[in-house]
């Protein structure tokens, strides 16, 4: 069977895209990132880690929070002889090379037309989304499925062919094992090409399949229970008010945000870090086309979806970064049509702009990166095996070979504190955020019933103490 909708007339697109990644994960080699920031990455690791272990001892590995997919696959990769930190750093890597290819391929099958220039500002330059092709994180890896199934979805649309029905259904199967996000954003177009296979259908057939689609379904949820307890606890925390409140008490503590998240949700059309010069395009969008919209009333529903939840992070902007950025192509185009001799200092403006940005913006990341670092080599030299009390940074510790018993402030209450222990802690960093919450409770307890010994104050604030 020939598969016409992914034949493209840019053969070297692939090419381009992968030594333009090269080039950044070279730069980030020499700057000594090593793809772990903030505790999720460090929590991939780990549990990669487990499930290796699993498959050797027969041992079942534990429960885990999120999705399983990307971490199996970094465990399966690590068999080949990669470490597990390479194994899913190359996983993101590929899924970001394999992201961009798939959005300059599909915006040329719908328009007709595509850029590869505009593909590489887009993939490479708008550092939110760049920055993800190369951390041990879940979402480039979701991103590249999710617009997977957009292309199935538009080429069973054209073609109706068998091959990009099974696309849809499987990519989307994968993406929701990879991240439970991705649900609103894919609803939709998956509901759609469902509806619309059936209309070939005798009502016979259509019952039976509902059924045998419904069953399926429901295999899904059950070895996914993580995804029900989860949806459950975002729609009852979802609300109106958190899309005009800049304060927001969560499960997380108080999150004081820059901007409400009726702004925030717009980050992908205007966000530096995202799509820099997005406000340029307004006038432009009366030029978008009907695939154009298809996507964007996509992208909608997940937006929605993010303006009412208690949670804010542009990391969760991620999944519909290249799909509006295709759907703004032909307003794009248009733009640069309209100006003609000024297209290229627009062009080059946006690109000193972008960088500049990802310079400022991954300053923080890796001093954050090099923080975690800092504080495992405190803990090492004054570490004797004791138990250490820690919150926020403990999830890097068995990532860079520290085994001592860890007691996090947020997964539990203490009233009892073990004499010679480590403390790890951010009292400037914590005490409005987590005010009230267990976090700073357990703080509190510590300090009313224990004398701490200071050892080392390192960057930001945080402290290494001991408790006398």
């Amino acid at each position: 069977m020939q598969l016409k909708y992914f034949q493209t007339h840019k053969s070297k697109d692939l090419l381009i895209f992968s030594g333009i990644a090269f080039m950044i994960w070279t730069v980030f080699f020499v700057l000594d990132f090593n793809g772990l920031y903030g505790q999720d990455s460090h929590a991939y690791l780990a549990y990669s880690k487990e499930l290796s272990e699993s498959f050797s001892t027969g041992v079942a590995a534990r429960p885990f929070f999120w999705p399983k997919l990307y971490p199996l696959l970094g465990a399966l990769l690590h068999f080949s002889g990669l470490t597990h930190l390479l194994a899913l750093k190359l996983i993101s890597f590929v899924a970001l090379i394999s992201a961009v290819t798939i959005s300059y391929r599909l915006c040329l099958r719908l328009f007709g037309t595509s850029s590869i220039l505009y593909f590489i500002i887009g993939g490479f330059t708008q550092i939110y989304f760049v920055r993800s092709g190369y951390l041990v994180m879940s979402d480039m890896l979701a991103a590249a499925l999710c617009l997977l199934v957009f292309t199935c979805f538009f080429a069973y649309k054209k073609e109706q062919q068998t091959i990009y029905l099974l696309g849809v259904i499987l990519a989307a199967l994968a993406a929701v094992f990879v991240r439970y996000a991705v649900v609103p954003l894919l609803a939709l177009p998956v509901l759609l090409t469902f509806v619309d296979w059936l209309k070939s259908m005798k009502r016979v057939i259509q019952l039976s399949i509902t059924v045998g689609a419904t069953i399926l379904v429901v295999i899904v949820v059950y070895f996914n229970n993580q995804l029900i307890q989860e949806t459950l606890y975002q729609l009852g925390d979802w609300s109106f008010k958190h899309a005009f409140s800049r304060t927001i008490a969560s499960r997380d503590g108080i999150a004081v945000n820059t901007v409400p998240n009726s702004l925030y949700v717009f980050g992908n059309f205007f966000h530096l870090g995202y799509f820099s010069v997005g406000i340029l395009l307004v006038p432009f969008y009366k030029h978008l086309t009907n695939q154009s919209k298809w996507i964007l009333v996509f992208c909608a529903v997940y937006l929605f979806f993010l303006v009412g939840i208690s949670m804010q992070n542009y990391r969760f902007l991620l999944l519909t970064h290249l799909p509006i950025w295709i759907a703004l192509f032909p307003a794009f185009k248009a733009m640069i049509q309209w100006s003609k001799k000024g297209a290229f200092l627009i062009v080059s403006s946006w690109i000193v702009l972008n960088i500049g940005f990802a310079c400022y913006s991954f300053s923080k990341t890796l001093k954050a990166h090099r923080l975690e670092r800092e504080v495992v080599a405190s803990i090492k030299k004054h570490s004797k095996n004791e138990s250490i009390y820690s919150f926020f940074v403990d999830q890097s510790f068995p990532s860079y070979g520290i085994t001592n018993k860890v007691h996090n402030f947020f997964m539990e209450d203490y009233s009892q504190f073990e004499t010679g222990a480590l403390v790890v802690f951010n009292e400037q960093q914590f005490k409005q955020q987590w005010k009230g919450h267990r976090v700073m409770k357990n703080w509190n307890r510590l300090c009313a019933s224990k004398d701490l010994d200071t050892l080392e104050v390192l960057t930001d604030n945080w402290i290494i103490y001991r408790i006398h």
